[in-house]
Formats: C-alpha cells, structure tokens, sequence
C-alpha cells in the first residue's frame, strides 16, 4: 500500500504546482497587458521571459521550494537531491563528474617551468575534496564519483611541478573527513584549517632550505574553542534544504588566547573596522 500512497501524493502535489504556476502566470500575463508591457501577444519570447522571472521572484520563495522539495526526497527515501549525495553518516558531498584536466594541468606546469627558469620557487598544493578515496559511506547505486581520479589525472601532467597532495592529510578516512570538513558544506572547518597549516608550512620551510620549527601561534594551548551557538546550514545544505541532510549543530570556532590586531577595510561597502580577533 505504501507505494501506491505515495504515488498519489506524489500526483496531488504535482498537480497543486501546476495549477499554482498557470495561475499566476495568467495574474502575471494580466497584469502586463493591463500596463500596456505587451502588444496584443506578439513579444512572445519577451513574455515568456518576464512571465518566468515573475514566477521566480513572486510566486514562492525559492528557499521555501527548496525546503520542501528536499523533504519530501527524505520522505521517499532519496538519496540524491539536486545532485548532492548524502552519505550514510549523513554527510553531504557533491557528485562530482568525470572531468578533463590535462589543459590546466599543462598551464600549471608551464608556470613551474617558467619559475624554474627565473629561480623562483614554486609549490602547488592540491587541496582534497569531500570524500576519501573509499568512499565510504556511499549508498548503493549511487552515481559514480570522480573527484579522485580527476585529481590523479591533472597531478600526472605536472612533472616539473613541486606538489603537495593534501588528501592524505585530510581525508585519509571517514573518520579524517568528519573532523575536517563541515557535514553539509564543501569548505574545511576550523579544525580541517588547523590540521592543513602545520603541513603546508613545513614543507615550504623545506624547499626553502630551513629546518622545520614549531609556529607558537599555533599550539593546542594558544587557542580557545567556543560554541557558534546556532545551526549552520553550509552551501550543499542551502541547496536541498534542512529537511534532506539536517544542519551542523556542533560547529566551534577557534579563538586565539594571545594579543591581536586586526583590521577589516571594504571601500565598496563604506566599512573599516579595526580592533581584537573577537570584535
């Protein structure tokens, strides 16, 4: 029973749409030729465009859109949402197709050339995707992921480039990506940041001929942690909404225990700000 269920749900919602959108279409078609903004529909390609920007801006808030329709991918038992997977765990990643890189592999490698020449030191650090190379936690069925092989392939056409491949660092494993990365954003968090420095100074210390030392700034004990205090909802949760893979409610940012200074200037935007880490 619960398939066809769902079935009809599904039709009746499809059919509110429907009959949501071609009203408001219809308000919309009225409205401007009321105004005069349309001659006798001749400006065919002209209304179809207003008519959809009309929709878009006026007839249901996108986010709101959003929301449900990942609920209701929840609800359905979907895994994929707007081409975002939610792993096992409930992590959020983005599928990631098979892509060429060999061109901007080639102008990468071209610049270290250039360097070279000029005895400039280079250093290209590859920066990991969300996903370690298990993939672990991907359901069954899923679509395949290429986020490895695409950066094994751009990393074989640099040879005269001196890199540093950042994945074994951050997303060795699952457990790796839980620590590093947000759960419904791309982006590292704090304690992703913290792991990554240490690693990408070291070894620029090392082509720079110095031996490695400790950054003070950067002990354990010269930081603080506090709570955001709020759920955050990063880039792939914005794109299917809080129902389809939850929220980060556990987010902490670092706060540093030493003096500091910090100046924020942004002409555009009449701003300048200046004072402690924490202001």
């Amino acid at each position: 029973m619960k398939k066809p269920i769902l079935a009809l749900v599904s039709i009746a919602l499809a059919a509110c749409c429907c009959m949501g959108l071609v009203a408001w279409g219809a308000f919309t078609v009225r409205n401007m030729s009321k105004s005069g903004s349309i001659g006798a529909w001749s400006l065919d390609t002209n209304l179809m465009s207003r008519v959809h920007s009309d929709l878009l801006s006026k007839a249901c808030p996108r986010e709101a859109f959003v929301d449900v329709n990942g609920g209701w991918m929840r609800l359905i038992g979907r895994r994929m949402c707007n081409n975002i997977l939610r792993l096992d765990d409930g992590r959020l990643v983005e599928v990631t197709p098979r892509r060429a890189t060999k061109h901007n592999a080639e102008r990468v490698d071209a610049f270290a050339r250039w360097c070279a020449r000029n005895k400039v030191n280079f250093l290209y650090v590859l920066c990991p995707y969300k996903m370690d190379r298990q993939k672990t936690g991907t359901p069954v069925g899923a679509p395949r992921d290429f986020k490895d092989e695409n950066a094994d392939e751009f990393l074989a056409n640099v040879p005269n480039a001196a890199v540093l491949d950042l994945r074994p660092h951050l997303t060795g494993s699952a457990e790796d990506l839980k620590r590093n990365f947000f759960k419904t954003d791309h982006h590292w968090s704090f304690a992703g940041a913290f792991n990554a420095f240490p690693v990408v100074a070291e070894r620029i210390l090392a082509i720079l001929g110095e031996k490695p030392r400790e950054i003070a700034p950067l002990r354990p004990e010269a930081w603080g942690q506090k709570p955001f205090g709020r759920p955050f909802l990063g880039t792939h949760g914005r794109r299917t909404g809080p129902y389809f893979g939850g929220t980060d409610d556990d987010v902490t940012y670092f706060v540093p225990r030493f003096p500091t200074d910090v100046v924020t200037s942004i002409p555009a935007r009449w701003l300048f700000k200046r004072g402690n880490f924490e202001r």
